[in-house]
């Protein structure tokens, strides 16, 4: 089991939620706001229900104040990950 860091910025008070790729960029959009630890939980709750991974296996390891953050996420890496989101419809 290998847990890599994955760069994403997270969108906060987004209209729409989700996981997108923007050019090179994983953004993660959620409805909440970044107040007392909601954003990160929403972006935790996002990846894991994408994924179809359990939240216990999603951690923020940097930017837990920051739009900027690295996550780990246990047997993924980023270009997987990326490999996903570039294959999916815009609609998914």
């Amino acid at each position: 089991m290998s847990k890599k860091g994955i760069s994403i910025t997270v969108v906060p008070r987004s209209s729409r939620q989700g996981i997108f790729l923007e050019g090179d960029i994983i953004k993660v959009c959620v409805h909440a706001a970044p107040v007392d630890g909601e954003a990160n939980s929403a972006v935790r709750d996002t990846l894991s229900r994408v994924l179809g991974i359990p939240r216990s296996k999603i951690m923020i390891l940097h930017g837990e104040k920051s739009r900027h953050k690295v996550v780990s996420i246990e047997d993924w890496d980023e270009e997987k990950l990326k490999t996903l989101l570039s294959s999916r419809k815009p609609s998914d």
